[in-house]
């Protein structure tokens, strides 16, 4: 039986990253209610090659959105203007997400450019209002996954005197986890007896009380 031509494009990242899951599940999500999409990668301009669209290494459709459907650009700003020289025929729609509470500057004039953005939850679209961004603002939450059995809450078994902070993110100018480092290197440690009582600034001192200005090893995998 031939499939339907698909009524909406969207155009995401192609790879297991936050955009690239979060777009694959909702893709999936808008073809199980019945609405026909054609998913698309978009790669990056090399030294060789221009910005491109390519078929999404998880679509199973074939079939291209006719002239002038709606496209959905579920990336970061900074490669909108390269997707809409890539589909100049129809509305497209930017589809993003920001962890603070201030956009970088750049972003709403590359925002604004574009017809609506969609943002995964309203405190997001208070964000992006608040920061510039002017055009038609729509909150589609993030589809959760299937749940993933946990390991039972069996404790890891650390000494009481080992403090630790957990971070996972890609090595990349927009996640900057050499930021935590830099903040784990620079901050003096402080720790409170009881959850309770105000914070104290422990000093590590050698035998005889001489302050030794150390911290704990940083340990990264």
């Amino acid at each position: 039986m031939d499939r339907p031509v698909p009524n909406l494009r969207y155009v995401a990242e192609d790879g297991c990253t936050g955009y690239g899951e979060s777009s694959y599940r909702l893709v999936h999500a808008l073809r199980s209610f019945g609405m026909a999409v054609q998913y698309q990668t978009f790669h990056q301009a090399t030294n060789a090659e221009p910005p491109r669209l390519d078929r999404h290494s998880r679509d199973t459709h074939a079939r291209k959105v006719p002239v002038g459907a709606p496209t959905i650009a579920h990336l970061v700003p900074e490669h909108y203007r390269h997707v809409r020289n890539l589909v100049s025929d129809g509305p497209l729609i930017a589809h993003t997400v920001w962890e603070t509470d201030k956009l970088p500057s750049h972003w709403p004039p590359l925002i604004n450019a574009l017809d609506a953005l969609i943002v995964p939850c309203e405190w997001n679209r208070d964000v992006f209002s608040a920061s510039g961004v002017t055009v038609p603002i729509h909150v589609v939450p993030h589809v959760a996954c299937d749940p993933v059995p946990g390991d039972g809450g069996v404790p890891i078994d650390l000494p009481d005197d080992v403090v630790v902070f957990y971070t996972i993110a890609r090595w990349d100018p927009r996640k900057a986890p050499w930021l935590a480092i830099r903040a784990w290197t620079s901050v003096p440690i402080r720790r409170s007896s009881s959850s309770c009582s105000p914070p104290a600034e422990e000093i590590p001192r050698s035998r005889g009380g001489t302050p030794t200005p150390t911290r704990p090893p940083l340990s990264t995998i």
